[in-house]
């Protein structure tokens, strides 16, 4: 985090930058993958950035900053749930990735980000986990419960399912959790995915091009 606040903006990617996404397992386009997706087209290495995914829990970022848009009536239109699964209906499509609706009711999701806390200390592991899960609860695949997601989706990314299954039940993994999103609220963020670079956020994939911009100097 520390290394991501000091890094200098690039001209034309004359050093390498620390950009860290901050994000959650619910984030359901792999933005972590950033050189293959259709709104960067930059490959990481190309831009002189280095990817750091930081696990985060939308629900605890939203105590944290005492302000929830989700809660009570939409406070806007891009709120309405309806607009919501229209938008993210869209974004499937444009990414090319499968998509359906998931009961959201049917998975501890906070589970899943600690169990992405923990994966996040091996090196991709953070971004791994999260696309896996991915996969096995809004993708291709269906997993039953969340310990068999977790477990699968550790599995696929190379990783200890009864690792990752205790670290999402282990309070040291909360506070660890609740420490990252401290250090994201000091930074200004509030949503996801939400890149920092040189101390300024960028939020939403949507500002992806202007990240690429911010490290390459090219539009």
């Amino acid at each position: 985090l520390s290394d991501a606040v000091a890094t200098k903006r690039l001209s034309h990617a004359a050093a390498t930058a620390t950009v860290p996404v901050w994000n959650e397992v619910t984030w359901p386009f792999p933005i972590d993958q950033w050189g293959k997706g259709k709104a960067f087209r930059c490959k990481a290495a190309d831009c002189g950035a280095e990817v750091t995914w930081r696990p985060l829990d939308f629900d605890l970022l939203m105590v944290a900053r005492k302000w929830d848009p989700f809660s009570g009536a939409p406070t806007s239109g891009q709120y309405d749930i309806t607009y919501r699964r229209k938008d993210v209906s869209r974004w499937a499509e444009y990414y090319d990735i499968p998509l359906r609706m998931v009961a959201w009711e049917r998975y501890d999701w906070l589970r899943f980000n600690l169990a992405a806390t923990e994966a996040a200390k091996q090196p991709g592991g953070g971004a791994k986990f999260a696309q896996a899960v991915f996969a096995l609860t809004m993708g291709e695949r269906e997993e039953r419960d969340t310990e068999s997601v977790i477990a699968a989706a550790a599995h696929d990314a190379g990783l200890d399912p009864r690792r990752l299954i205790e670290s999402s039940k282990n309070s040291d993994t909360k506070a660890q959790l609740h420490h990252a999103i401290t250090d994201a609220v000091a930074l200004g963020v509030f949503g996801v995915p939400s890149f920092v670079l040189d101390g300024e956020v960028y939020w939403g994939n949507d500002r992806l091009t202007l990240l690429r911009w911010a490290l390459t100097g090219e539009r």
